[in-house]
């Protein structure tokens, strides 16, 4: 699938968590989760196999919603 963008929307669990959007194998993104924030967009823009959320540091993030835009 050819996946223009991923819109996340995530909070940080009691700490603020920090994570990268994996794509392909590729970073294509990193997350800085605090306890409330807004969605977070990401620009893909090619053909995607696998999306990975690789924990980076800090506390445990809660993904509640991904959304992909596609072509």
């Amino acid at each position: 699938m050819n996946i223009k963008k991923l819109i996340v929307t995530t909070i940080g669990l009691g700490a603020d968590a920090t994570f990268d959007v994996v794509v392909n194998g590729d970073v294509k993104g990193t997350i800085f989760a605090p306890k409330y924030d807004p969605s977070y967009v990401v620009t893909i823009g090619e053909e995607t196999r696998s999306i990975e959320f690789v924990s980076r540091s800090g506390g445990t993030a809660e993904i509640s919603r991904v959304l992909a835009v596609v072509e």
